[in-house]
């Protein structure tokens, strides 16, 4: 007799539980992306300065963006929210959150880190090698429009990555690592070269051992 869903979940869970006591003997090199992600409102209608009704759907925005070809239009956005964004940043603060040692290696600001990556370099040994990128997310009841600006992202390459990091630093990090993730393939446009670098440069100088290599197409 099959074992039901909740049967599985329970099974499941005793297993993290058991582990979580170890997690904290375990460390994990992650990268290579990182987002200011601004949660936003459409405005529909404003009343006056303190009352507004937000859009509810993209539909109703579609039509208002059909509506205006041939001319210009206006649309105010509402900052709900700046927050923490990007695969990377992501995965390592729920890593590190739930114990586990973390270095990080990505895109959260240079020379400078955007404070709201605060909460993960208060967790984790972070690095920086390029600017963040940003996210304005239309939020609507019926999904979110992401609207990214990527050109920070081409400065996440080798060259930084040896500049700004180091590359005994960064051996040093994946030595010690039972866990090596590369989140966000798809925006970051030199991650298979820094692959080739890693393979070529790094990985045979690293102590033999059994390490999961975490990749993420996003």
């Amino acid at each position: 007799m099959s074992a039901t869903r909740e049967q599985i979940c329970a099974s499941a869970s005793k297993k993290l539980l058991s582990a979580a006591a170890g997690l904290a003997q375990q460390k994990a090199t992650v990268g290579l992306d990182g987002f200011v992600d601004e949660i936003i409102g459409v405005v529909d209608k404003r009343q006056d300065a303190a009352h507004y009704t937000l859009m509810k759907t993209i539909d109703v925005l579609a039509k208002k963006i059909g509506a205006a070809a041939g001319q210009s239009s206006n649309y105010e956005m509402l900052v709900k929210q700046t927050k923490l964004g990007g695969n990377g940043p992501i995965m390592a603060n729920a890593l590190a959150s739930a114990g586990m040692g973390i270095s990080y290696i990505g895109s959260l600001g240079y020379p400078t880190i955007h404070p709201v990556f605060k909460e993960l370099t208060d967790r984790a040994d972070v690095h920086s090698i390029a600017d963040a990128g940003h996210t304005d997310a239309l939020e609507f009841e019926d999904g979110k429009l992401m609207l990214g600006k990527y050109q920070s992202l081409n400065d996440v390459n080798w060259q930084n990555l040896v500049d700004r990091v180091g590359l005994p630093a960064l051996t040093k990090m994946l030595a010690e690592s039972k866990l090596i993730a590369m989140t966000n393939w798809t925006m970051l446009p030199f991650m298979s070269d820094i692959w080739a670098h890693l393979l070529s440069d790094v990985f045979p100088a690293l102590p033999k051992g059994e390490r999961k290599f975490f990749v993420d197409l996003a």
